[in-house]
């Protein structure tokens, strides 16, 4: 039940690893979901980051993972000038462009910097990952 307020399902994706091997949930940057009354939906947090919660308004849209269903979630980061960031984030129809140009806050020099990883909150949150897809061009 992703609308009765009780934090879960709440989990993401992190694009990038500023906790080395750690299994924790740690302090990278995360795309996430929240069913909470104060942030509903998908938003950013944690590292370069910070917590950003702007699309609550998206109950009922096709993004809306009510019923556990199946969402196709589609990011583009992008590496310029020193920094990696939200380049499009797209999850089923819905794009979140307010997120366009956030830094991860992430440092090449970090162990395992690049290596991406999902989280769930807890025992009612569950995450998948199916058909994951990296590659990459001058253009996004």
């Amino acid at each position: 039940n992703a609308h009765n307020g009780d934090i879960s399902p709440h989990g993401g994706f992190k694009p990038c690893n500023k906790d080395g091997t750690s299994t924790s949930r740690g302090s990278s940057p995360e795309l996430w979901f929240i069913d909470r009354d104060s942030d509903w939906g998908w938003g950013l947090y944690n590292g370069g980051f910070g917590h950003m919660a702007s699309y609550q308004s998206k109950k009922s849209s096709s993004s809306d993972p009510h019923g556990m269903k199946e969402l196709s979630f589609e990011v583009t980061m992008q590496w310029e000038e020193g920094e990696y960031t939200i380049y499009e984030w797209k999850v089923a129809d819905d794009e979140f462009t307010a997120y366009k140009g956030k830094s991860s806050g992430c440092n090449p020099g970090d162990s395992y910097a690049f290596t991406p990883r999902l989280w769930a909150y807890n025992s009612g949150s569950t995450f998948y990952m199916k058909n994951l897809v990296i590659s990459q061009s001058d253009q996004p």
